[in-house]
């Protein structure tokens, strides 16, 4: 079975495809998965994935350019899945039909979710998984939306996360050059960071902080 995921955030899913029952199963050939940031597919400088709603509203979504790109790209098996709290609820019956296909894709929005246009013009179907959620992902969204725009080289910006229960610590790795940029005169930059970042964490129950590291 072959599983296309597309996500901005490739380095969650490292630990995880390579450990427990999954890590097996991928060892012995049941099956294939493969991760695409649709970063990858950006065009402008700053490989900027985010805008706000087609149509107008509050907030930020995931841009549709990219995400159309990286799946013509690929021509990943269908159906292609939207991860979504609107979608229909993942369950062991729904996990059940999966599994007498030869493969399926799933695509990870961020911050408020998706253009809308994905979800009708690109996407099968939506679904839903339940108690999944990952752990300060609105603060490393802030994180890497402000580190990509200030940095003059945002592809050398990583992110590293390290969580204790509801503790997230945001480690932000850059060019030697970007260093000051991202701290700032006096600290303003980073200081300014880490406001925003501690609301954000406040919003999903946690604590976040954010460092800038070499």
């Amino acid at each position: 079975m072959r599983v296309d995921v597309f996500t901005i955030f490739p380095g969650y899913l490292e630990g995880s495809l390579r450990s427990s029952l999954l890590g097996r199963a991928r060892e012995r050939g049941l099956v294939d998965v493969r991760v695409h940031d649709p970063r990858e597919h950006t065009t402008d400088p700053h490989r900027s994935v985010d805008d706000t709603p087609f149509g107008g509203g509050a907030g930020m979504v995931m841009t549709p350019e990219p995400l159309f790109a990286a799946v013509e790209a690929v021509k990943p098996l269908r159906p292609l899945l939207l991860l979504s709290a609107a979608g229909t609820r993942f369950d062991q019956r729904m996990a059940e039909r999966l599994a007498t296909r030869d493969g399926f894709s799933l695509v990870c929005g961020r911050y408020e979710g998706v253009d809308q246009r994905v979800a009708d013009h690109l996407c099968d179907d939506e679904i839903a998984p339940e108690g999944n959620r990952i752990l300060g992902a609105r603060a490393r969204a802030v994180v890497e939306h402000v580190t990509h725009n200030v940095a003059e080289e945002p592809e050398a910006v990583e992110i590293d996360v390290e969580e204790r229960r509801d503790d997230v610590q945001l480690l932000v790795h850059a060019s030697p050059s970007d260093m000051g940029r991202l701290i700032g005169k006096r600290g303003r930059v980073i200081q300014a960071l880490r406001q925003v970042v501690r609301a954000a964490g406040a919003a999903e129950g946690i604590k976040a902080n954010v460092d800038v590291v070499e």
